[in-house]
């Protein structure tokens, strides 16, 4: 414990700039168009146009096996009103946080192995949703992208917070028979919160979806979601499986205990696990090239 010196949730979220990285003007064109009366897939295209590096990821996006377009797209109108405008501001904000946080010091993670497990449990979280047939599997896809945000929080903004967890962790677990204390566990105990919380937090400022913020915020305890079950079930069974998979990592050395209730929400059944773990294999190099810098 630190005592009084911890911050606040609300201090942490103050600490990150809401225009992050080179992007930030764009992520904030887009936020007021989409905010507007009369808001259209034109005025969205206009926001972004400026970008020659989004605009062309979002037309190779929009021309993926994700989104099943039969004619080529060429256009950035056309990425838009195949890929929805909500869709796209997620990505916006995603691909400039990717930016943003891409100096973090490899003491606490390397930041290709991080990017790695997100996209893996974004693909893993939108397999799922095909699977079952949920709607809106972009939003699926995005929320497991964007899960472990509030730990790349920690490691940027709050070095000397990381790093008390970071040895926390380790004395817990020396103190633990089998060592299976998670690093969630010792952000608890240093903070009295975790980086679940500072994710869902950070993404209602940013203007994300409810029900995207919803499943960053509870994807180790997705029972325990006010709203959003579903969602929340998604990304945390993605997550469980990624971690099983051992695909990059986001810092914590454990697989975390898989819910009960969530696995049993979805209606999963074991041979889907091997028919996911195929669509993280046959997609992830594709994902990265589309996603990742």
């Amino acid at each position: 414990m630190i005592g009084d010196t911890r911050p606040t949730l609300a201090q942490i979220a103050a600490a990150v700039p809401d225009s992050l990285g080179s992007h930030g003007p764009v992520v904030a064109r887009v936020r007021r168009v989409l905010d507007e009366p009369h808001s259209s897939v034109d005025r969205v295209a206009e926001a972004i146009s400026s970008d020659v590096d989004l605009t062309l990821r979002l037309i190779r996006c929009a021309n993926s096996s994700w989104h099943g377009s039969r004619a080529p797209v060429e256009t950035l109108s056309e990425a838009v009103a195949i890929i929805g405008s909500e869709q796209v501001y997620a990505m916006v904000v995603a691909t400039n946080i990717v930016h943003h946080f891409a100096g973090i010091p490899q003491d606490f993670v390397s930041m290709k192995s991080f990017w790695r497990h997100s996209l893996a449990t974004a693909l893993a979280a939108g397999g799922i949703s095909r699977l079952r047939r949920l709607p809106n599997a972009e939003n699926h896809f995005l929320a497991g992208l964007l899960h472990d945000l509030g730990r790349l929080v920690l490691f940027q903004h709050f070095p000397a917070l990381a790093q008390q967890i970071l040895r926390t962790h380790q004395e817990l677990n020396s103190h633990a028979s089998g060592g299976r204390i998670t690093l969630q566990r010792a952000e608890l105990a240093v903070l009295g919160f975790d980086h679940q919380a500072i994710g869902q937090g950070l993404l209602h400022k940013w203007g994300f979806l409810p029900a995207l913020a919803t499943a960053a915020g509870y994807h180790h305890n997705p029972a325990l979601a006010p709203s959003h079950r579903m969602e929340a079930s998604v990304v945390h069974v993605g997550d469980h499986l990624v971690n099983a998979m051992r695909v990059g990592t986001s810092g914590e050395p454990r697989v975390p205990p898989l819910s009960q209730p969530a696995w049993d929400k979805l209606g999963l059944e074991l041979g889907d696990l091997k028919c996911l773990m195929e669509e993280v294999d046959r997609n992830m190099e594709h994902a990265e090239s589309l996603l990742l810098p």
